[in-house]
């Protein structure tokens, strides 16, 4: 692994050269071997079964008469994508003067930066002066300082397609530089020279010019990591437990389509090569004995499918998933009791890992903020609620009635009231408790009747 001091320690001359060779090495790495495999679980292009369940293809059975599945099941993306919209779905809390710091698209991208970590293991987020920029894990070579474990530097790396130009972008604390290598190079060009990350830009009708530049006092690159050990979510056991799904899975439908039914067995009959003859077989659904002449005959069998066995088998594969990740299992809720204690409890442990899981979040945010000079501000997310509403409703009803709480609250706190329509509500009910008849004005000088 290199670091920011092995950087340090080529200077100014050794910098393309460098870059070069710590791409190269951060792609053989774990954590980039593991983030490739991990972006194609989530696309449900899993390795394991693809590798496996090609063994026959590879081995010459490619009739169209035959057909080998390869199912993969997509239970990774659905548990990225659960954590991810449960936390962060809702956006960060802040007051509106710092929100507005962070721009009207800051929490699109920063719920895309969530789900990407989970996948990837880390995503980078870059604060481009007014608007977040998410670097995935196998797009960002982060140079970490040896000392502090601090990321001093960073390069970002892109290529369309093997024969496309390499282009490159190396993150300093005093700017950014712009590198491109062209298919046929053996180094880096420079493209640009390092500019700042804060610039004034004066424009014309004809061009612009930059006038000023500065920079942060920091990298303006965090690190927004998916768990305490900073891997990715699909984990050597997950893993496994999803390809055993997905073997088995597949393992059912070839034999469902491949052995269903019944077989004829053709005694005395010759037969051919071993591959012809399981085209044959599975097409015309007999089977060859060669033997007496005597003996010829014909007989069917038919061929049980273990269908119970290995339906049980997913079934307790797909819960093992759930429960060893710690994810919500919302089949399993809705076969029990569905009220509010029963869901909380069913939840429990999915809390604990988005605990976990925000904390990262808001070091995230904090730091962003810190950037801006908002350095005393704790983020707040408002998690996606799961809940019998009849029982919240009927509870809240109640509370009013012995005098626990007043209108207000119990408007803030209905699941069926939206949060555009909350203010509306609980302005209706301030000008109802001044006596004053809906579309009536208060003045100064008294009351004038609408009309």
């Amino acid at each position: 692994m290199l670091t920011y001091q092995d950087y340090q320690a080529v200077g100014e001359a050794g910098k393309e050269k460098f870059i070069l060779e710590a791409i190269t090495a951060y792609s053989s790495s774990s954590t980039f071997i593991r983030a490739v495999e991990a972006q194609a679980y989530y696309s449900r292009k899993n390795t394991e079964i693809i590798r496996r369940m090609s063994f026959m293809e590879k081995h010459g059975v490619k009739s169209s008469n035959v057909k080998f599945f390869k199912m993969r099941n997509g239970f990774f993306a659905r548990m990225c994508k659960q954590m991810a919209g449960y936390l962060l779905g809702n956006g960060v809390t802040l007051n509106d003067e710092i929100k507005a710091m962070l721009g009207v698209r800051f929490d699109a991208e920063f719920m895309r930066a969530g789900l990407w970590s989970l996948v990837d293991g880390v995503a980078w987020c870059f604060w481009n002066f007014d608007r977040l920029i998410t670097f995935r894990a196998t797009e960002f070579v982060p140079l970490v300082d040896e000392m502090t474990s601090e990321v001093k530097a960073g390069i970002k790396f892109w290529q369309m397609d093997k024969g496309k130009p390499l282009w490159v972008e190396l993150f300093e604390i005093d700017g950014i530089t712009q590198f491109k290598k062209e298919k046929d190079d053996k180094s880096l060009v420079r493209i640009s020279e390092k500019t700042g990350y804060k610039q004034t830009i004066r424009r014309d009708a004809i061009s612009e010019v930059v006038v000023d530049s500065e920079n942060y006092s920091q990298l303006p690159i965090f690190p927004f990591y998916a768990n305490e050990l900073k891997t990715s979510e699909l984990s050597d056991g997950l893993k496994e437990d999803i390809d055993a799904y997905d073997f088995i899975q597949s393992d059912l439908n070839d034999h469902i389509t491949q052995i269903e039914g019944i077989y004829w067995i053709l005694k005395n009959f010759g037969g051919d090569d071993l591959r012809k003859l399981a085209d044959e077989i599975q097409q015309f659904k007999i089977a060859y004995s060669v033997g007496d002449r005597d003996e010829s005959n014909a007989q069917n069998e038919r061929v049980e499918i273990p269908y119970q066995a290995k339906s049980v088998a997913l079934e307790l594969l797909t819960q093992k998933m759930y429960e060893d990740t710690m994810t919500l299992y919302i089949k399993a809720m809705t076969g029990g009791s569905l009220t509010n204690v029963a869901i909380n409890a069913a939840k429990s442990d999915f809390d604990i890992k988005i605990d976990l899981f925000e904390g990262h979040a808001i070091d995230v945010v904090q730091s962003i903020l810190g950037l801006m000079g908002q350095t005393d501000v704790t983020p707040k997310f408002k998690r996606r609620t799961l809940s019998n509403d009849t029982e919240t409703i009927s509870n809240i009803s109640m509370m009013i009635t012995d005098g626990y709480v007043d209108e207000e609250w119990a408007i803030k706190n209905n699941p069926l009231i939206s949060d555009d329509d909350q203010e509306d509500l609980i302005s209706r009910i301030e000008l109802r408790n001044t006596g004053i008849p809906p579309g009536d004005q208060m003045l100064d000088e008294g009351v004038i009747t609408g009309g």
